[in-house]
């Protein structure tokens, strides 16, 4: 029972609220209509609203047998947890650095060969592939 009232709780919060807030405030009728900067402002209560509905959900509908006690032991091992950690954010901040050296490297060579459209598209994504690879 409980696990059907969470996959209810978060389908509501997840997928019809933010939509349907994002949708009012943008295109919605003339009292709550707020345009473009309706949609940032709908993102922004929406999550506000999903941990509201997470933390509702979690302390009256999930059983208490399903949470797991807090204590020190719970804290044991972090260190492992760290470096696995490390691990995945230098992956990720090497992929995301390879990206701007290939829009960096993209752009120059736009401006010296003056090649817009299948030459350009080409050597973005070799120069990215090769970076993505090296990292």
């Amino acid at each position: 029972m409980s696990c059907s009232i969470t996959f209810l709780v978060r389908f509501f919060s997840t997928t019809l609220l933010p939509d349907s807030l994002t949708l009012q405030s943008v295109w919605g009728p003339e009292p709550i209509r707020l345009g473009f900067i309706g949609a940032p402002i709908a993102t922004a209560i929406s999550f506000n609203l999903i941990s509201f509905f997470s933390i509702i959900c979690g302390v009256f509908v999930i059983p208490r047998t399903a949470w797991c006690p807090i204590s020190r032991r719970s804290f044991t091992g972090l260190g492992v947890l760290v470096r696995l950690g490390l691990s995945g954010v230098g992956q990720t901040a090497s992929d995301w650095w390879a990206w701007e050296l290939v829009g960096l490297a993209a752009s120059l060579y736009v401006i010296l060969v003056d090649h817009y459209d299948f030459t350009y598209t080409e050597i973005a994504w070799a120069q990215w592939h090769l970076l993505h690879n090296l990292s």
